[in-house]
């Protein structure tokens, strides 16, 4: 009897905090304007679900927890992975336009690139066919960002530009350090 009363005053307290939360949000929308629209998350039926998209938010928090259990070689290659799977997400927010979220998505596809290369390079180890996953993932992104590059024609593209030129260093590094 006294674990019911403690489980409906838990669910209470949540779902408490669950209106007040959805309250703030739709209030927070609303103040919005339409000159916002990079920021603005939309529900759309599609095999893959992109930034834009509103469940978007719920597949991070998933990532993140899938981060915080990976561990060692498992967490560098979970890395390598979000980061195609980022650059997927970007190059297909440039098919749509939406220029200003491809590019910040182009940024944390490198991000994972680079935690994913402190932690190969930092670890004693990690085997030889990490290092070679992780170059080629390198590589691939590069070009992928050189590709990207050209198709962006509405904001300046010199934070892509920054990104090249830091992915050449890591697999300048990487490939030191593999071979």
């Amino acid at each position: 009897m006294q674990k019911t009363k403690v489980l409906v005053a838990l669910f209470a307290v949540i779902f408490g905090v669950f209106i007040v939360a959805s309250s703030l949000v739709v209030s927070s929308e609303d103040e919005m304007t339409n000159t916002d629209k990079e920021s603005e998350r939309k529900f759309y039926v599609s095999k893959r679900i992109l930034p834009d998209h509103i469940l978007y938010p719920v597949l991070m928090a998933i990532d993140k927890g899938l981060l915080m259990v990976a561990t060692g070689e498992s967490e560098i290659f979970l890395r390598i992975r979000l980061a195609q799977d980022r650059m997927l997400s970007a190059q297909a927010l440039l098919q749509k336009g939406e220029e200003t979220l491809a590019l910040s998505t182009l940024t944390k596809s490198q991000k994972y690139l680079i935690i994913a290369t402190q932690q190969f390079l930092s670890s004693q180890e990690t085997s030889r066919e990490v290092g070679v996953a992780l170059l080629q993932a390198l590589q691939e992104n590069t070009q992928n960002l050189r590709n990207s590059q050209v198709k962006f024609s509405n904001i300046p593209t010199g934070p892509i530009s920054d990104l090249i030129v830091e992915s050449e260093s890591l697999i300048a590094v990487v490939e030191g350090k593999v071979q």
